[in-house]
């Protein structure tokens, strides 16, 4: 603990970057954070190093004895990980010392460095390196055969440089972080390593590698800057020179005159742009701003330069501006003009109209000027000096283009400003964006004919219309993007990202349809609703902070959990293993994924353990109390509401007794389900359930499909031809997304390779993230959708799949920043302390940070680089019910047949769960190209297409969780209509049925009963999770811990459950003898199996009936035989 201690303050005292402040050591109690290691802690570094080298000296030279030797240590309990790591650099992507994480392993990244501090040699051989934007850090490197001293200096010297596979940061002893190499091999360094320096091109490579593969525009454009700042003098002084020559020259009043100006206007502004510390550019830019007669734009430029200069020689600017300066002004208007730099000049019509017309000469010239190829820029550079001083200003502005055309890095300077415009546009916001358009424009005003700035530039402008409507220079945004569009397909032809570019713009010029939403609110009020009517925010309970989690989990830790005896008299049984701290093991096992925001991941997961590590000793210690009483918020939740109160607080109840329907309650008012919300997917297990072929399969509610993807398609010998899959369904979110998925799975005539279509429809249906193949199959899959369906889907499904249509897609930092931060459920839902294989824990830890399903094999551990964010999770049309924040992939597939698919194939939870929807999407593939089955789809209640769905004959009606929201009585009549027909056979569950029976939850009961039902759910759980099923050879023991670290109240519940869900169902059943005839049918009633990994679902009782007394069960309904042959029936 000492140990520990005195770790957490060097760390926050010593470590370099780390915060001395009030908010950095409340945090000391969390693991430590990752260390920006700047150029600006390069002094304390090296004095540092300089300590830790001078014992190193004093260790040589202690004087020892003829028998004495020097031990090589190492502290194991913190070292590297083993991985089989890829030594080939091939496949690693660059890292900076800035972006190390503390206590990570950066899984596929590399480390490029020199060595700026040779090697010393103390147990380990430690050196210090720089990288390539001048941060550093310290390096020890183990396992060296016969290290020394001299053996350090030599492999280490000064100078040398060095890759490092997947770096390691953790904390040294001393308080500095570092980067451990547990192996040699870990070094790469065959001579070849090369870092960018001075090397423009280099720059240039990095920067693509961190936009391209890493998703991280930020340090792209630090890289792109670095390249242009290397060559930006030489473009600066002749740009510069050039337009001081046409303002020199401008003594006509004619056209050629005006061009002349504008072009001074924007020379000066490329010179500006690219060396802003240049206040001779800065004025001759406000000269020619004046000249050209745009006395705004050139009075906001002088005001930068007063900003920009000393006192003394700041002279020249202010008499230029009180020149400028309107007399009577408005403060607005100053206002106004002083911004005018930074919003005006690079989109003015004039000026880029004058570029249009040199991008177009130079289609038929090749080049503005001439130049003689055997000659510098630089001697054209003095000839134009020369011109110009015997004011000959043609002359000299002809040599200054000759010497641009005759600069050798001209074309690499205008890819950098290209690829730092499109970092730019990557990060989004009115500032980057804004950036992105000058640098396009200045590599426009460089290379005019070269059609990719060009490209960028539509780019920014189709950026900037979405943050900022405002027209500039009289002209929409969009107009000025589809300009540049035409020009670059004037230049270069057709593309494909052209094409996209175009398809948006004209999207988004075109007259708006009538808004089908018009008067629904917005997305963000629709959550916050949500958020206000949580139970426990509505009765005001303050739900405990993650610290006041953490002290308590400590205090138990010290008082019983570390002590066998007290823990054994206080829970009856002996203490289980200590909880994995899965929050330090993620890290350094598995690396951060691709993307994410890895202070607020460390903070989840640390959160997540804090809140496991209380679960369940701290509840049933507050159970076993007896002054112990539920909270206000607990019993609303049990309730699903307050209308059952007065139902539940009635002293006279006991268990067993059933609550009165809610409309008996409320004098005819039922509580309907809360439209301001949407479902990525369904948030129950599904179960498979038995088509036929040759008739009409009815889905009430469907949310997604999930009956047809688990079920089986028989024929039953009399019918023929598909099976009809006609849904309803009152979320129009529901039914465009399933609409696009069924496209994407029966419409599309590509790919042929139906694997690869499985993968995409898995991450469509199910993930955050997807490749960007399978965005473009889903857009393509939405258009198709429009064309074939959307004159029928109705208004606000087809907006859905014109807004998906037109996406300009997500970011993959932006999608993985949503999901962490745009969940409420927070870490207190978490699953990864469930688990006990390391496995399980790294592939449930990535699933929960990212929310990637199928993008990668391996549980997403590795993550492609070729990934975007989901479309229909974060790009929806602002008045779209905001997504659940409750359904998880873990929820969609029974336990056992998670556990049982992991066992069988030798893989994590996760895994197997990516595999049995994958093998069930394969199938659906089939039955769709084939033509075993057709889907059409509705936006509709079902109550409102009784007659419908009565015409259909349905042969089998599924109906989700519908009944929950229905009074029964109300319901069996809705069904026995829908099923006028016969022969029906009829699918539901219901989740909230627990809320009507008494006795279903711990805290219906008195203490000894509490204390009884905690032991005894605790002794039956570990009896069924120790116990293969039969004819299985798995257990649930060996992928989930026991005792399950979650809230007792659930546990318990499930146990509750057992006993209690018959009586509700034959009372549900005892309405249906109110419609109709009265006859009714029951084949089948269970409950879902226990799952650690589910938050919710596991109380969900599922059945099958009918109302036509002639239709027979058998197994292909997934019917059961009961005693007695009634499913109702209590078990003996």
């Amino acid at each position: 603990e000492e140990r520990e201690k005195k770790k957490s303050v060097q760390h926050g005292r010593k470590t370099m970057g780390a915060s001395t402040s009030s908010s950095a050591r409340e945090e000391d109690a969390r693991p430590p954070r990752g260390v920006a290691l700047t150029a600006g802690s390069r002094r304390e570094l090296l004095a540092a190093f300089a300590d830790h080298a001078a014992m190193s000296m004093q260790m040589q030279l202690m004087p020892r004895g003829p028998d004495e030797v020097v031990l090589m240590g190492r502290w194991d309990f913190d070292t590297k990980p083993s991985r089989s790591s890829s030594s080939s650099k091939a496949h690693l992507l660059p890292i900076h010392i800035s972006h190390l994480a503390m206590g990570t392993t950066h899984v596929g990244r590399i480390l490029h460095g020199r060595v700026i501090a040779p090697g010393i040699f103390t147990g380990g051989i430690y050196f210090l390196v720089e990288d390539c934007v001048g941060a550093a850090c310290k390096i020890g490197v183990y396992g060296i055969d016969g290290a020394s001293p001299a053996k350090a200096r030599q492999l280490f010297p000064a100078g040398r440089t060095v890759a490092i596979v997947e770096p390691y940061l953790k904390l040294g002893s001393d308080g500095y972080s570092f980067v451990r190499v547990e192996e040699p091999a870990e070094i790469l360094d065959d001579g070849t390593t090369t870092l960018p320096g001075d090397s423009p091109s280099l720059w240039r490579q990095e920067g693509n590698l961190f936009l391209s593969q890493l998703s991280d525009p930020s340090t792209a454009s630090t890289c792109f800057t670095r390249g242009i700042d290397l060559l930006a003098s030489t473009a600066v002084v002749l740009s510069s020179n050039r337009a001081a020559a046409r303002l020199k020259g401008n003594d006509d009043d004619d056209d050629e005159s005006a061009d002349a100006l504008g072009d001074a206007v924007c020379d000066a502004a490329v010179a500006a742009h690219l060396d802003p510390s240049n206040m001779k550019v800065l004025y001759r830019l406000a000269s020619a701003l004046r000249a050209d007669g745009r006395r705004a734009a050139a009075l906001g430029v002088a005001r930068l330069g007063i900003e920009r200069c000393s006192k003394k020689t700041a002279e020249p600017f202010r008499i230029l501006a009180s020149e400028l300066a309107p007399r009577s002004a408005s403060s607005a208007a100053d206002a106004r003009s002083s911004a005018a730099y930074d919003t005006l000049w690079w989109e003015d019509g004039a000026l880029v109209g004058a570029l249009k017309k040199r991008a177009r000469a130079s289609r038929k010239t090749t080049e503005e000027a001439p130049h003689d190829g055997d000659r510098e820029w630089l001697e054209y550079k003095e000839q134009g000096n020369e011109q110009f001083r015997t004011n000959d200003c043609d002359a000299a502005i002809a040599s200054y283009s000759r010497g641009l055309r005759a600069w050798d890095d001209l074309p690499e300077i205008v890819m950098l400003l290209g690829n730092r415009a499109a970092a730019g546009i990557a990060r989004g916001g009115r500032t980057n964006l804004t950036s992105s358009l000058r640098d396009a424009t200045v590599a426009v005003a460089l290379m005019p004919e070269r059609s990719k700035s060009w490209f960028r530039r539509a780019q920014a402008l189709e950026g900037l219309s979405l943050v900022d409507g405002r027209p500039i220079d009289g002209r929409s945004l969009i107009d000025a993007a589809h300009e540049s569009c035409l020009l670059v397909r004037e230049l270069s032809g057709e593309d494909g990202a052209l094409a996209k570019l175009e398809r948006k713009l004209q999207a988004a010029s075109r007259d708006r349809r009538p808004d089908p939403r018009k008067g629904v609110k917005s997305t963000a009020q629709q959550r916050e609703e949500r958020k206000s009517a949580d139970p426990y925010k509505l009765v005001g309970d303050k739900m405990a902070s993650t610290e006041q989690v953490a002290v308590a989990s400590s205090l138990l830790e010290t008082l019983i959990l570390s002590s066998p005896a007290r823990f054994k008299e206080a829970f009856g049984m002996d203490p289980p293993p200590p909880l994995p701290k899965f929050h330090e093991e993620y890290p350094k096992r598995a690396g951060w994924p691709r993307g994410v925001d890895v202070a607020g991941s460390r903070k989840y997961l640390w959160e997540a353990y804090e809140h496991a590590r209380l679960h369940p000793w701290m509840f049933e210690i507050m159970m076993s109390n007896d002054k112990y009483s539920p909270s206000p918020g607990d019993v609303l939740k049990r309730l699903n509401g307050a209308v059952r109160l007065s139902w539940y607080t009635d002293s006279s109840r006991r268990p067993y007794d059933l609550c009165p329907p809610i409309r008996d309650l409320t004098s005819g008012s039922v509580p309907a389900y809360d439209s301001r919300i949407s479902h990525a997917f369904g948030n129950q297990a599904y179960r498979t359930d038995a088509l036929v072929r040759g008739t009409a399969h009815v889905a009430a509610g469907f949310v997604d499909m999930g009956i047809l993807l688990a079920a089986k398609l028989q024929d039953d010998g009399t019918k023929s031809g598909p099976l009809r899959f006609v849904g309803f369904e009152r979320s129009a979110y529901a039914v465009a997304k399933t609409l696009a998925i069924w496209e994407m799975i029966a419409g599309l005539e590509e790919p042929s390779n139906s694997s690869a279509l499985a993968r995409a429809v898995l991450q469509v249906w199910f993930s955050t993230t997807w490749t960007r193949r399978t965005s473009s199959l889903f857009q393509a899959a939405t258009r198709s959708a429009l064309r074939r369906r959307g004159g029928t889907c109705g208004d606000v499904v087809r907006g859905l799949l014109e807004h998906w249509s037109d996406s300009r897609g997500v970011t993959l930092r932006r999608a993985r920043s949503q999901w962490l931060h745009q969940r409420p459920g927070g870490a207190d839902r978490s699953r990864i302390a469930k688990f006990t294989q390391l496995r399980d824990r790294l592939a449930a830890a990535t699933y929960e940070l990212t929310g990637s399903v199928g993008v990668v094999s391996g549980g997403g551990v590795g993550d492609s680089a070729d990934l975007v964010g989901s479309i229909t999770f974060f790009d929806n049309p602002d008045g779209t019910p905001p997504l659940a924040d409750v359904e998880t992939v873990f929820e969609t597939i029974p336990a056992h047949r998670q556990v049982e698919a992991a066992t069988a194939r030798d893989s994590t939870v996760f895994d197997a769960i990516e595999a049995l929807h994958l093998e069930n999407i394969e199938k659906l593939i089939r039955w769709g190209r084939s033509g075993d089955v057709v889907v059409e789809l509705h936006h509709k209640a079902v109550e409102d297409a009784v007659a419908q769905i009565a015409a259909l004959h349905p042969w089998t009606m599924s109906w989700s969780n519908i009944l929950d929201y229905v009074d029964p009585r109300d319901f069996h009549e809705l069904a026995r209509a829908c099923s006028i027909a016969g022969d029906t056979i009829h699918f539901a569950y219901s989740m909230n049925w627990i809320t009507e029976v008494y006795g279903t939850m711990i805290f219906d009961y008195p203490t000894e009963v509490r204390k009884k039902l905690l032991v005894g759910t605790r002794e039956a759980i570990d009896k069924i999770f120790k116990t293969k099923p039969p004819g299985c050879e798995f257990r649930f023991h060996d992928r989930f811990r026991l005792p399950i670290p979650g809230n007792p109240i659930n546990t318990t519940a499930w146990i509750l459950a057992q006993q209690y869900f018959r009586p509700w169902l034959r009372r549900w059943f005892g309405y249906a003898r109110e419609s109709g005839d009265g006859s009714w049918k029951v084949g089948n009633a269970e409950l879902c199996v226990l799952n650690p990994a589910s938050k919710h679902g596991d109380l969900t009782t599922h059945f099958t009936w009918t109302y036509d007394l002639d239709v027979a069960f058998h197994a292909l309904y997934g019917t059961v035989d009961h005693a007695g042959g009634d499913p109702l029936a209590d078990p003996a």
